[in-house]
């Protein structure tokens, strides 16, 4: 009976001990915070609309991943003072030979465009796509990102519109948008 005691204290201590070594060891952990970036739901009309630039074309170089520091600040007027807190964002640009342009300057046709990838699915050499970008070469998130098949189709992924297209009647259907402008 002493010994069954004793056999049952030690488990307990022992028990007691890894659970203390466990949440010691969880609170000095490495925090990671994992982020997902929240866009509006645009419809295609709407995306157009917003978009500076569409165009198709084929990713021709990935450059390495880099972190940026992105200012925040709660104040309304920033200043010496209240400046210093910053957001980091993963950003890999990728460098897309433009094959079509659907809309923006006119003179970048056969152009190299630069597209931020943060945010969604990579884009690797060779793929082809159709980017809605902003002035800065940011999508609003895997909307405004559309890859092309090998069959020249194109399924888009807005909210209101879950379609698949020929690439040249989805170029038209851009194309009456920006007309109804």
């Amino acid at each position: 009976m002493k010994k069954k005691v004793i056999l049952s204290a030690a488990f307990l201590l022992l028990c007691i001990a890894a659970a203390l070594y466990l949440l010691d060891a969880m609170h000095h952990r490495k925090l990671v915070v994992q982020e997902q970036a929240t866009y509006p739901a645009f419809s295609l009309e709407e995306m157009t609309n917003q978009a500076s630039q569409i165009v198709y074309g084929t990713a021709v170089e990935r450059e390495k991943t880099k972190i940026i520091k992105i200012p925040v600040s709660t104040e309304f007027d920033t200043d010496d003072t209240n400046q210093g807190k910053l957001l980091e964002e993963s950003v890999t640009e990728v460098k897309i030979q433009v094959e079509e342009l659907i809309k923006g300057a006119d003179h970048q046709e056969n152009a190299i465009v630069t597209y931020n990838e943060s945010g969604v699915r990579t884009l690797q050499k060779g793929n082809k796509v159709v980017l809605f970008l902003n002035e800065a070469g940011f999508t609003w998130g895997e909307q405004g990102v559309l890859r092309v098949t090998d069959y020249n189709r194109i399924t888009t992924n807005s909210y209101d519109d879950e379609k698949t297209y020929s690439l040249s009647s989805f170029i038209e259907k851009i194309q009456k948008f920006k007309s109804d402008e």
